[in-house]
């Protein structure tokens, strides 16, 4: 079954798909419970009866909070990669500060005793250096991106779920938990090729 894939069967269960390696800075934007996107999107905040409706729901909010801290939705812009544009919302809404002092504690309990994850040192230092780039407008693709972000990527969808029962699961002092719960309970699970 997995010949073709060039997998051994016997390591089909020992394989890891989402590690902190090199060039695997989308893996950090993915698991990333984003302050900014957590706080400013709910698609159960009014009744919905679809999926479209939660995505249109989404978009709306999206594009209100984006207006709010002065970010234009454009028809063309340089694109970049979205692990950039959410590194660049956590320094312009305010979070960049903690949100990256936890990612660097959590790198430093994981990095001696998980060997998959011990290149996340140089996506925190890229995921920092983009977070210094300022941002003032997005592209239409980006924004649509970065809405189907927001209502599907594991990190804001834990995020979300905790702030629904917990004030602090985005703020600076309860970001290192959601962050642990994102990054060591979610993608540890997900990780595992049958579950």
């Amino acid at each position: 079954m997995f010949a073709h894939d060039g997998i051994a069967y016997d390591k089909v269960t020992q394989q890891r798909w989402f590690t902190a390696g090199q060039n695997r800075q989308a893996t950090i934007g993915l698991f990333h419970p984003s302050p900014f996107l957590v706080q400013k999107t709910n698609p159960l905040a009014q009744n919905i009866a679809s999926l479209g409706d939660a995505k249109r729901l989404i978009r709306q909010q999206l594009r209100t909070a984006l207006s709010e801290i002065g970010i234009n939705i454009v028809k063309e812009s340089s694109n970049k990669p979205l692990w950039k544009l959410l590194a660049q919302l956590d320094k312009k809404s305010g979070s960049s500060e903690w949100t990256v002092h936890c990612w660097w504690n959590l790198h430093h309990s994981v990095s001696s005793t998980d060997s998959a994850d011990t290149g996340m040192g140089q996506l925190l230092k890229d995921w920092e250096s983009a977070g210094s780039e300022p941002i003032h407008e997005v592209s239409h693709s980006q924004f649509e991106e970065l809405a189907n972000h927001a209502l599907n990527s594991p990190g804001v969808i834990v995020g979300r779920a905790l702030l629904r029962h917990w004030d602090d699961a985005v703020t600076s002092e309860g970001f290192k938990s959601t962050l642990n719960a994102s990054w060591l309970g979610l993608r540890n699970y997900l990780d595992q090729r049958w579950f």
